[in-house]
């Protein structure tokens, strides 16, 4: 059966249903029951540390699943001893002091908190055993490449191949790939381009998708004078929400 996102299929609960506890949050089964079965395999263990009415282990019990059930209502005990029993998933008779019989195990009752199995430390110690972040490393301030990327490249507008010979100062550095999808300011992802192409450009184009750009509208001077971007064949336009 195909199921949606969206989950319109599963009645609500309403006051008369055989469900129904009194319990104000209460869910109905069914919806349980599916989000068990997408989430776990069978024999799974599942966990919910406010069970309150009881449906997540009555879910779990009927679809083979292992589980814990917890809860700071007093009644929550035996809120789930009588849902169980209502689905016929219990047995009567106790097999030991604190257990009661299901149809495929035992169901133990505990007020104390289970024994810790991993190393006992408390959440700020363990945080201070995780080695540090890694920084991102430092970049000079891309302005500051102007210098260097005209012996690189030449005085050539990279995302048109316009000429600038006749004063390289009109050339602005940009990101090859921009800020918005991950580029950084390392001497690598920088390029000049003029000041045309370079609102053009903005953060909607990697410098591949403006040459493309360019060549489209019409705005490509000379592509002999492109040192950047032209093997490769994405346009790596950026879409907009």
């Amino acid at each position: 059966m195909y199921i949606r996102d969206v989950w319109d299929d599963i009645k609500p609960l309403i006051n008369v249903s055989k469900e129904r506890t009194g319990y104000p949050t209460q869910k109905p089964l069914a919806l349980y029951e599916r989000i068990i079965k997408a989430s776990s395999n069978p024999g799974d263990l599942v966990l919910d540390p406010f069970c309150g009415c009881a449906t997540t282990p009555v879910a779990a019990e009927r679809q083979g699943r292992q589980w814990v059930g917890m809860d700071i209502w007093d009644k929550a005990h035996q809120q789930v001893l009588d849902r169980l029993a209502q689905e016929g998933l219990m047995v009567k008779g106790r097999r030991r002091p604190g257990q009661q019989a299901l149809r495929r195990g035992d169901i133990t009752y505990a007020k104390t908190a289970p024994k810790r199995t991993d190393a006992g430390d408390t959440a700020a110690e363990a945080l201070t055993l995780r080695p540090p972040p890694a920084q991102a490393p430092r970049h000079p301030a891309p302005r500051g490449q102007h210098g260097k990327l005209l012996t690189d490249i030449g005085p050539f507008c990279q995302g048109c191949g316009a000429d600038y010979q006749f004063d390289p100062r009109v050339l602005e550095v940009d990101h090859i790939n921009p800020r918005s999808q991950g580029g950084t300011d390392a001497y690598e992802n920088l390029t000049l381009l003029c000041p045309p192409c370079n609102k053009e450009k903005r953060d909607r184009y990697t410098l591949i998708g403006l040459q493309q750009a360019n060549r489209t509208a019409g705005y490509m001077k000379n592509e002999n004078n492109l040192r950047m971007g032209r093997a490769q064949g994405r346009t790596g336009r950026r879409r907009r929400g």
